[in-house]
């Protein structure tokens, strides 16, 4: 089987928060991020989300992200990609 990617997504973060949590093993971070942008591919439109990802003592970042693109033809696809590397999920629904 060959996996072939739906889209290719480009976003900024416009807005965004973090704290540190400091403790006898290192220091800990929580972040939370809203994205806006675009995807372009096979699925195409408007890109809005939010990640909030977690920094590791060992400095490891740990991606939680959400998020929904919108369609020109009016489908809404929600996705979710964490840290563990090709598993983004997407599932798609015309409104």
């Amino acid at each position: 089987m060959r996996l072939e990617p739906l889209y290719q997504a480009t976003f900024t973060t416009p807005e965004k928060w973090s704290v540190d949590l400091a403790g006898p093993a290192g220091t800990e971070g929580q972040s939370f991020l809203i994205a806006e942008g675009r995807c372009e591919g096979r699925l195409s439109g408007r890109l809005r989300g939010a990640n909030y990802p977690r920094r590791r003592t060992d400095n490891a970042l740990l991606p939680d992200f959400r998020g929904v693109l919108q369609t020109s033809d009016g489908a809404v696809c929600s996705s979710r990609g964490t840290d563990t590397p090709g598993r983004a999920q997407v599932e798609c629904a015309s409104w």
